[in-house]
């Protein structure tokens, strides 16, 4: 079964500016953003994310830098 292509966590981290790992997680468990290539399922898998992925979690650090609680970036 040939790998999925994606960035993981550890590359989204480096790649988006301001993103913790916490934070990443917290978005992810509670569905304000998700992984469009792999959800993690159970202790050792690895989530996978694509560059709309990574788009739209530039746009959410960038807004939550603003100011914009959670709630905000729900509707948005």
């Amino acid at each position: 079964m040939p790998e999925a292509v994606g960035f993981t966590s550890k590359e989204v981290l480096r790649l988006v500016p301001g993103l913790v790992y916490p934070t990443l997680n917290y978005w992810v468990t509670s569905g304000l953003i998700t992984p469009a290539k792999h959800d993690a399922k159970g202790y050792g898998t690895v989530r996978l994310y694509t560059l709309p992925n990574l788009i739209e979690l530039r746009i959410l650090v960038l807004l939550r830098s603003m100011g914009f609680s959670l709630q905000q970036l729900r509707r948005v």
